[in-house]
């Protein structure tokens, strides 16, 4: 699941689960889901959260990689 979770934050959720993957990616790019976050993040978490946060990041790219 959090692979899933993973793939469509990087809207690449097509390469698993075919085409009901790629209707996913492609509504949430139509949706803005990336500029959305960006705003959030921006305006609503603590700079000591988003370090926790990019170093969660870093872990799982890792992982992936």
């Amino acid at each position: 699941m959090l692979q899933q979770i993973l793939l469509f934050g990087r809207g690449e959720l097509g390469t698993v689960l075919g085409k009901k993957g790629a209707q996913a990616d492609f509504f949430a790019g139509l949706l803005g889901m990336d500029e959305l976050v960006d705003s959030l993040m921006a305006k609503d978490v603590s700079p000591a959260f988003k370090t926790y946060l990019e170093g969660f990041c870093q872990g799982l790219n890792d992982l992936s990689a």
